[in-house]
């Protein structure tokens, strides 16, 4: 189990982690659920769509469905890991800034089945300002190569196929978005192109049109639409899986 330095375990986090591993000894993960502490000094519950509602816990329909629609299930401090499973996965992967925990959180996943408890809980704190979650990263998730090499394979069954598909988008889309927002415009379209979505085509088609923007319309659009958002809507983007664009 992992504790970052700046997040926080509830008082039966360890307990119920420990619950989970004699339960249900398969799994490759076990996590409970966290809240998010804002920059506004607010605790929040991320969203999460194909989790059975609280007190539910056991292993997930699909992880990869959960992270594709919704928030990430898993934050590193909410965590644990059967040794094996960890040293079979090579950890975390050396030389990465940004993406280790999500890369062997779906490693696991492609083997092995992931289990969610919403009792125990920790919290991630979101405003720390050493976060490299909060820089813009100019590199593909490196889990879209891992995903792809074992579809090609046959190594991810029939059950998993589809949603991993669309948790694949899910990181093109992400890595596209991040392109137009450094102006990189041709290599969001190239990623766009190539993405293959049956649940995020207006997401798919959105970015293409921004895409073919120039980069001072569009940040004057988007810089427009996330303040009247926030005026109107109240729309707190640490739940919202995708920035406004």
């Amino acid at each position: 189990a992992f504790l970052d330095a700046d997040d926080e375990w509830m008082p039966r986090h360890l307990e119920t982690l420990m619950r989970l591993r004699e339960n249900y000894p398969e799994a490759g993960l076990y996590a409970t659920a966290y809240s998010i502490f804002t920059t506004r000094s607010e605790l929040k519950s991320p969203r999460f769509t194909s989790i059975p509602p609280a007190p539910w816990e056991g292993v997930l329909p699909s992880y990869f469905l959960v992270a594709a629609m919704s928030s990430m299930p898993i934050s590193t401090s909410s965590v644990g890991i059967p040794k094996d499973i960890f040293r079979e996965s090579s950890g975390f992967r050396i030389g990465l800034n940004m993406f280790e925990d999500s890369l062997l959180w779906g490693q696991i996943a492609l083997k092995h089945p992931v289990v969610f408890s919403w009792q125990g809980g920790t919290i991630y704190h979101l405003g720390s300002d050493n976060r490299l979650s909060n820089r813009i990263v100019d590199f593909e998730h490196p889990f879209v190569k891992i995903a792809e090499d074992a579809i090609r394979k046959g190594q991810v069954s029939a059950a998993k196929l589809e949603d991993l598909k669309e948790y694949i988008a899910r990181l093109q889309l992400d890595f596209a978005q991040r392109n137009i927002m450094l102006g990189k415009n041709e290599l969001a379209r190239e990623t766009l192109i190539y993405c293959q979505t049956k649940r995020f085509r207006r997401h798919k088609y959105q970015r293409l049109f921004v895409s073919a923007l120039p980069r001072a319309v569009f940040l004057s659009l988007w810089k427009a639409k996330r303040s009247l958002s926030k005026l109107i809507l109240k729309t707190d983007y640490s739940r919202d899986p995708w920035l406004p664009l």
